[in-house]
């Protein structure tokens, strides 16, 4: 978005989230994340309700895309298949349970209360932004049949009012910053917590500094593989398998405490990055998604450690008989 709207190339574009997101959480922190997730959020809302709106007006409404437009694109499962849409939702709900910064905001708020309603609150937020995005999608496809993916959003920038379209864009180019200051952000506290802590052994004063200094190197790290590696952006729904790994293993530690083996559980995380990656790599075998393997090779392996012995734990005491 921002490269199609200020005009610059990728490089360029990815320079400047990397300098106003970083901006954002390493000197805000947390707190400051989460004013600007507030006010950015609103924008973001703006936007989108104003390009839905301006998308049904070029479009004439629904009924032209409906009668000129394949069948598929008003069926709930389109051209994709059910197969992979249910992979899809398995593995962003998975990806959402156990990543970084989203346990960390709900961890920040202030009770348990707080945190469940902030969720909800959350879901009823993004649910009409998902029905929003998707009929602009199928907008600009309708208008611009050639259209990437990527542009189906800054493609009505062209031709709106200059301060409709100010506007829009900067609420596309807040929800970027966000997104990556989030990400970045708990990033940086799980180098900090599980490295510089346990092998330096901080005062406060030395972990904060040495927060702020992992900030600004992981807000500007990420650009090495856009220069060199663009390729890597094709990964994200690999990497929400690989994070669905994980959420299987807490689960199963959650709500079937029998499977309590350190073994089991680290067998089953790695051998579900090993088994996920190599069914990608070989280009999902059988039309089998990806996100099912993740989904079961952790909890298959975890049940099969269950059933060999564990040497490390101890073996119950002999009952002494000691008669009547």
């Amino acid at each position: 978005a921002i490269s199609t709207v200020l005009k610059v190339n990728l490089p360029v574009a990815a320079f400047i989230t990397a300098i106003v997101s970083t901006f954002y959480f390493a000197f805000g922190g947390m707190k400051g994340v989460a004013w600007v997730t507030m006010l950015h959020s609103a924008l973001k809302y703006a936007g989108l309700l104003i390009i839905l709106g301006f998308a049904l007006s070029k479009t004439g409404g629904f009924s032209p895309m409906m009668e000129k437009m394949p069948d598929y694109y008003w069926t709930w499962d389109g051209n994709i298949g059910a197969g992979t849409i249910f992979a899809w939702l398995i593995g962003t709900i998975g990806s959402i349970f156990c990543t970084q910064f989203v346990i960390q905001a709900i961890s920040s708020t202030k009770d348990v209360r707080s945190a469940k309603r902030s969720t909800w609150i959350a879901f009823f937020f993004c649910l009409p932004i998902a029905f929003a995005i998707a009929i602009i999608g199928v907008a600009a496809k309708y208008l611009h049949p050639e259209i990437n993916s990527l542009y189906a959003l800054p493609v009505f920038l062209q031709d709106m009012n200059p301060w409709l379209a100010g506007l829009v864009t900067t609420s596309l180019v807040a929800s970027i910053f966000v997104s990556v200051s989030t990400v970045a952000l708990a990033i940086a506290s799980l180098v900090v917590k599980d490295f510089y802590v346990p092998w330096r052994n901080p005062t406060p004063d030395q972990e904060f500094r040495a927060t702020r200094w992992a900030s600004l190197i992981i807000g500007f790290l990420p650009l090495i593989f856009v220069l060199l590696v663009p390729e890597v952006l094709k990964l994200s729904f690999f990497t929400r398998a690989i994070r669905l790994s994980i959420t299987v293993v807490a689960v199963i530690a959650f709500y079937a405490p029998f499977f309590r083996s350190t073994r089991g559980a680290n067998a089953g995380l790695i051998g579900a990055c090993v088994v996920t990656s190599v069914w990608y790599l070989l280009g999902d075998p059988f039309g089998i998604n990806n996100v099912y393997v993740a989904l079961a090779t952790p909890a298959i392996i975890m049940v099969i450690d269950r059933l060999i012995p564990n040497k490390s734990q101890p073996s119950p005491a002999p009952v002494e008989q000691r008669g009547v």
